[in-house]
């Protein structure tokens, strides 16, 4: 079994927190070498992917992967430093105070977090 890294498991453990009653008023802030990325992570389930979002992300993801693997004959074993990525919905893009984009979801790679909080976003 391939260990995954820490970071991802802090992040991966973070992640759930907002689907929490307490928390779910927050967003996951993601610090990254970008800015901060706001939003709400896809639950294992899909069940808080937003109606308005009329194809399965979560699936769309999985298949290119599945597809990826495929492909170049390899596992996730086989590729180094390989975490893979987090979905997000109701994502917003901040640079030096800005909104650069809101979008309805995005995939963010591991690789790209530099730290994570929860919170509330004030735009």
């Amino acid at each position: 079994m391939n260990k995954i890294s820490l970071k991802k498991y802090l992040v991966d453990a973070l992640s759930v927190l907002p689907n929490s009653k307490p928390l779910s008023d927050n967003d996951l802030i993601f610090v990254t070498p970008t800015g901060l990325i706001y939003g709400k992570p896809v639950s294992s389930d899909s069940s808080n992917i937003p109606s308005d979002i009329n194809f399965p992300i979560d699936e769309i993801c999985q298949h290119i992967s599945s597809t990826y693997f495929d492909t170049f004959s390899c596992t996730e074993s086989d590729l180094e430093n390989h975490d893979g990525y987090l979905i997000l919905t109701d994502v917003k893009v901040v640079s030096s105070g800005q909104v650069l984009f809101k979008h309805e979801f995005m995939v963010l790679f591991y690789d790209q977090i530099i730290g994570v909080t929860l919170g509330h976003p004030e735009f």
